[in-house]
């Protein structure tokens, strides 16, 4: 497989993402995706926004996981923790989004909070985070 990153870049993309993880489009909205180079199809994609000082949130989708082989994950940490030099990601995942969840806590993510009734009626949102000291994609540039 011969994976290429990029931003969205156009209505399609931004359908593909959002159908998987819909998120709202809001002005301070980065995004990377992980496309096969051969095909062009998607396999992967995070969406970043409510930048702060030291963090953002990440909106993640993976529909191929070979993309987390070729580099989708080290490419999130390098553009947070090195372009942009925040310290950390948070996440909010609904709490009965168990695929989700497990998955955030594979690549890393730790369970800081949970806010009761925060999604829905019955169902709390779960605050994940990721700094960087502790995201095994991280490489420091020198």
């Amino acid at each position: 497989m011969n994976v290429g990153f990029r931003s969205i870049n156009s209505e399609t993309d931004w359908d593909w993402f959002t159908l998987r993880n819909p998120v709202q489009l809001i002005p301070d909205m980065t995004s990377i995706l992980a496309y096969d180079k051969d095909t062009g199809a998607l396999l992967a994609g995070c969406v970043m926004d409510n930048w702060t000082e030291t963090s953002c949130q990440a909106h993640l989708c993976i529909d191929v996981p070979l993309a987390v082989k070729h580099g989708f994950l080290n490419e999130i940490a390098d553009f947070v923790y090195n372009t942009a030099g925040r310290l950390m990601i948070h996440s909010l995942v609904p709490a009965d989004n168990l695929k989700a969840l497990s998955v955030d806590k594979k690549i890393g993510f730790k369970e800081v909070a949970r806010l009761k009734d925060a999604f829905k009626q019955g169902v709390d949102y779960v605050l994940l985070e990721l700094r960087k000291e502790d995201c095994k994609y991280y490489r420091e540039v020198s």
